[in-house]
């Protein structure tokens, strides 16, 4: 009983390494010490030695070390063990305990969507982007893709722009078994143009271009926003049913300076009763005498030294 006593009071500890068991303070000779780097008994007479005797039970050790966060995935090489009082360190911000209330939204249904600002939204609201086009630039509407059999898809696009009015854009790409070979598409111009029939500000073009030839082919729809528009808003207005897997990469591109590749422009549809153009080859009663020349086909307007009608070929 007293050899077991002595044992207990010269009995040093658990330590990771040989080094910790060589640096304790205050040693005194019978002292001895589990090593787990060794897996042996170190013994004190005058100085630390390691006596070669196995520890019996191989008890691991109690690590020192803070727990690891968001490391990449390893087996580790430790060989000793963590606290049961050890703490991780917080890698989520949350404001109590988080519940599955904190992701329904009250009174949302099961076909709803719960936005990141906490509204709710369904797969059939409108899908729409906000663009600052105060320096101008492009925008890319969508992309249709390869297809190789006929089946034309429908979208419609509305613009609004701090500066003027909305605009409709109406496309219609033209799929054929040999591949889709151009897009059609409506163009409206804005609800204020000048009287020379000058789009004041907002969408000026629309266009499309191309990659790939034939069954490879990809069409994407852009429009051009002029300079000094300000913010605009594009929506998608409707899409048809039919075919809407052709129809891919919705407003999914910020606005850029500018667009690579061939370019093939979609003419502006003016307003007829106040003047206008349709498809660049007829002007209707234009509001303006101010050209000097014209190259519109047929222009059809007041004399330039009367009052009667008259018809311009251009």
């Amino acid at each position: 009983m007293r050899i077991k006593l002595a044992r207990q009071t010269h009995f040093r500890g658990y330590y990771l390494l040989n080094a910790d068991i060589v640096n304790l303070p205050a040693s005194s000779t019978g002292d001895f010490a589990f090593s787990a780097e060794s897996g042996t008994v170190w013994m004190y007479e005058s100085e630390w030695y390691d006596s070669g005797q196995l520890v019996l039970d191989q008890v691991t050790p109690a690590s020192d070390e803070l727990p690891i966060i968001n490391g990449t995935a390893a087996a580790g090489n430790s060989t000793s063990y963590s606290r049961g009082d050890h703490v991780h360190p917080q890698q989520l911000t949350y404001d109590n305990d988080i519940t599955a209330t904190k992701f329904i939204m009250a009174g949302g249904t099961a076909t709803q969507i719960l936005l990141a600002n906490g509204d709710t939204t369904t797969l059939d609201s409108k899908l729409s982007r906000t663009y600052n086009s105060g320096s101008g630039g492009y925008i890319r509407l969508c992309v249709f893709p390869a297809g190789t059999s006929t089946g034309a898809p429908y979208i419609q696009f509305q613009v609004q722009c701090n500066t003027n009015g909305m605009q409709t854009i109406d496309l219609v790409p033209n799929y054929t078994v040999n591949g889709i070979n151009t897009v059609y598409g409506v163009f409206t111009a804005p609800s204020y143009v000048q009287t020379i029939m000058n789009v004041y500000y907002g969408v000026d073009q629309l266009l499309h271009t191309h990659t790939g030839t034939g069954s490879a082919a990809i069409y994407s729809a852009w429009i051009h926003m002029m300079s000094g528009s300000g913010i605009a808003t594009v929506t998608v207005s409707k899409q048809g049913t039919y075919w809407p897997q052709r129809v891919t990469e919705i407003l999914t591109q910020d606005i850029v300076t500018s667009i690579t590749g061939s370019q093939t422009q979609i003419p502006m549809s003016f307003n007829l009763g106040t003047g206008g153009i349709v498809g660049d080859v007829l002007q209707v009663n234009p509001l303006s005498r101010s050209y000097s020349s014209y190259g519109n086909g047929i222009r059809i307007g007041n004399s330039n030294s009367d009052s009667s009608s008259s018809l311009y070929l251009g």
